[in-house]
């Protein structure tokens, strides 16, 4: 009797189209996809996690835009999976959202730049948040005025108009526009990579 193959067998390392992977929405806006094979209609919100199969997630990597948001608004930290899928593998690509509020508050200039170089958009746009909300240096202020062409302190003071006129919870804003061009070379790195902290386990909302 033969044994019926999976069809991701071809990839390796234990790959399965059953295989659950956690995957994790980075950045300051709502993520969203639709599939057929899954026939799935998904949301995320910024920073919630989701277990998905591999077979999704291979579906989503060759679905017109698919490919973008793995890469650039979704994070999977399996490097296995990463690999299967053709996922750059640096090590940005799993820094978390407590990262990226520790580059804006106490990253160094080429550490900060090293991020946006070579990490995706999801965490530029959280760097960008963070350093609204929580940069305080002069310097700093004036690097990351200069850095996403933005005035931080008419930024806060356009948000505290908002919370005034509003009494209630702040939303994040939209996605940040931060982005180079898809076949610009990277430039050599500045600094030693950060080592990606854990990131917050949550329960999945579905």
């Amino acid at each position: 009797m033969s044994i019926k193959k999976d069809p991701y067998d071809f990839l390796g390392d234990g790959i399965t189209g059953s295989m659950e992977v956690k995957v994790w929405a980075i950045g300051t806006g709502i993520v969203t996809y639709s599939l057929n094979d899954p026939q799935v209609n998904r949301t995320w919100r910024p920073n919630e996690l989701k277990i998905l199969t591999f077979h999704e997630l291979y579906q989503l990597m060759n679905h017109p835009g698919g490919a973008v948001l793995l890469k650039e608004r979704l994070q999977i930290r399996d490097n296995k999976v990463r690999e299967a899928l053709q996922l750059p593998l640096d090590p940005e690509y799993l820094y978390t959202e407590e990262d990226a509020k520790n580059l804006a508050i106490n990253g160094t200039q080429e550490q900060i730049l090293d991020a946006l170089e070579f990490g995706p958009l999801g965490l530029a746009s959280m760097i960008k948040h963070h350093a609204i909300l929580n940069t305080n240096s002069l310097d700093r202020v004036n690097f990351f005025n200069t850095l996403f062409s933005m005035n931080i302190q008419e930024l806060r003071n356009a948000m505290k108009d908002v919370e005034e006129e509003k009494p209630e919870a702040p939303r994040r804003r939209s996605e940040a526009k931060v982005s180079a061009p898809e076949s610009a070379p990277k430039s050599p790195r500045k600094s030693k990579p950060l080592k990606p902290s854990e990131q917050l386990v949550q329960v999945p909302s579905e």
